[in-house]
């Protein structure tokens, strides 16, 4: 049983209410909340609901015992969305994150319905039926989560910050943009701060008039938001705040669940240094590698026949040659030729290297088109297939640019910890790159997607991607 959950319990107790009644004391033991619960239930009705339909809506007509194998199904079908962690809506998620974990989750359940069906039963089931399941689940599973999530408005998460210095205002200027969470006001040592307001936040007193504060104004998360340590007395203090049923969060930990980005102009070398180590010989790298090379391959074969109309197309726009090689900086800073369809006049850096643009005056009225749909990157797909790129990570950066950058921004030949991408999580979070404070905020980004490296981040990368692809946004 949690701290947490302990206290509470005492509470009860203390209050004079006597001895809980099972209903309490089963929410108060139990470490899962009602809430899970009752999207548990719902995540089994959907299966068993889903598998009868599958049952009794085939080309084929209704098959036999789609009641009995519906609440096998449904029972594995809500486990494996709770082993995924299937989202809910009272949570702060983006619908690409429900999207790509609700797959995950139907994708397991699946696997283990037909573990169940072929091994245990000995129900032959044909594809139609399995085909029909796993669309009924999918969209059973994940529409009510968008709905509830979109349709509840109120605040669900109350923050109290513990630093009123340049990093707790930055930090409260960023969460003001989150409907999801209320920040109730900031928590400083300085005594001169007290009874002040920045930008609307009051700051409430100090450490020691935490935990009264908690328990009044219902804060459920405090952020340190002081970059250069506190005392072990204070964070002695902080610690004992988890009694009261309150979570304590550092500034990435707070950036990361909420805008996904690390804070690179707020966090200390040693936050690095704690991160886990990467290891290209994982299973998880083994089988990125050989996703790169499936998807590649499916790539390459979807998209050759539109290649010669590409090259036809750069030819007759202007003189020059239909590939662009560019030296690009790899995995470990190891330099590699990056592989494009050019979009460029033939002599637009003949004054040296210089950003490319969003409306770049330089492109040809095809290599707009080609920039803006990002059909001139089809060509990396034969980086990736050589290895000397992978389909998602950070972008790749021109050699002449990142020297200038790493004397500017902090931490960016961490980058070089992972192999460069297609796509990445910056390019799908953040717009066109084109300056020294977009590398800035783009490294943001990488650093995130480098610490939470995983099948489940990359497959919501995949799903952004798409979308921006048919908003034809780059």
């Amino acid at each position: 049983m949690t701290e947490s959950n302990t206290t509470a319990l005492f509470e009860l107790y203390r209050r004079g209410r006597g001895t809980p009644s099972p209903w309490e004391r089963w929410n108060l033991l139990f470490p899962w909340s009602s809430a899970g619960r009752r999207w548990m239930l719902w995540d089994i009705y959907v299966g068993w609901l889903a598998a009868w339909s599958a049952f009794n809506f085939t080309p084929y007509g209704p098959q036999p015992h789609g009641l009995s194998v519906g609440i096998g199904f449904g029972l594995l079908m809500g486990l494996s969305c709770w082993l995924c962690g299937v989202p809910q809506p009272e949570s702060n998620f983006s619908r690409y994150e429900a999207m790509a974990v609700g797959f995950m989750g139907v994708l397991l359940g699946m696997a283990l319905c037909m573990f169940a069906g072929f091994v245990v039963a000995y129900e032959k089931i044909g594809r139609w039926i399995w085909f029909l399941f796993g669309v009924f689940s999918y969209l059973g599973i994940l529409t009510p989560r968008l709905i509830v999530s979109r349709l509840d408005a109120t605040v669900r998460h109350r923050l109290l910050i513990y630093g009123a210095g340049s990093a707790g205002r930055a930090l409260a200027e960023a969460v003001g943009r989150y409907p999801g969470v209320q920040i109730v006001g900031f928590l400083d040592d300085d005594r001169s701060l007290w009874n002040r307001c920045f930008k609307g936040i009051p700051c409430l007193g100090g450490i020691e008039q935490a935990e009264p504060l908690c328990r009044s104004l219902s804060v459920e998360f405090i952020s340190v938001a002081v970059t250069r340590g506190i005392p072990d007395e204070r964070a002695a203090q902080l610690l004992r705040l988890r009694h009261c049923g309150v979570e304590i969060m550092d500034l990435p930990d707070l950036y990361g669940r909420l805008m996904a980005r690390v804070p690179i102009d707020h966090i200390p070398a040693s936050w690095l240094v704690s991160g886990e180590r990467i290891s290209m010989r994982s299973m998880l790298m083994f089988a990125k590698r050989l996703f790169d090379i499936l998807l590649s391959l499916i790539g390459l074969a979807l998209t050759l026949p539109v290649w010669p109309l590409i090259a036809l197309g750069i030819k007759l726009a202007g003189p020059g040659p239909v590939f662009f090689r560019q030296w690009r900086l790899g995995w470990r800073r190891r330099p590699f030729r990056i592989l494009k369809f050019r979009t460029m006049i033939s002599d637009a850096e003949e004054d040296g290297a210089r950003w490319a643009d969003k409306a770049d005056p330089r492109a040809t009225p095809l290599g707009r088109f080609l920039r803006v749909t990002r059909l001139d990157e089809l060509p990396q797909l034969l980086n990736v297939l050589k290895g000397d790129m992978t389909l998602i990570g950070p972008r790749p950066e021109r050699p002449e640019f990142i020297a200038d950058i790493e004397k500017q921004v902090p931490f960016y030949d961490q980058r070089f910890l992972v192999f460069p991408g297609l796509t990445g999580w910056a390019q799908v979070c953040y717009r066109y790159g084109a300056s020294m404070e977009d590398a800035k905020r783009k490294l943001e980004y990488d650093l995130f997607y480098i610490r939470n490296i995983s099948f489940r981040l990359d497959l919501q990368i995949l799903m952004r991607t798409v979308v921006l692809l048919m908003k034809g946004s780059r």
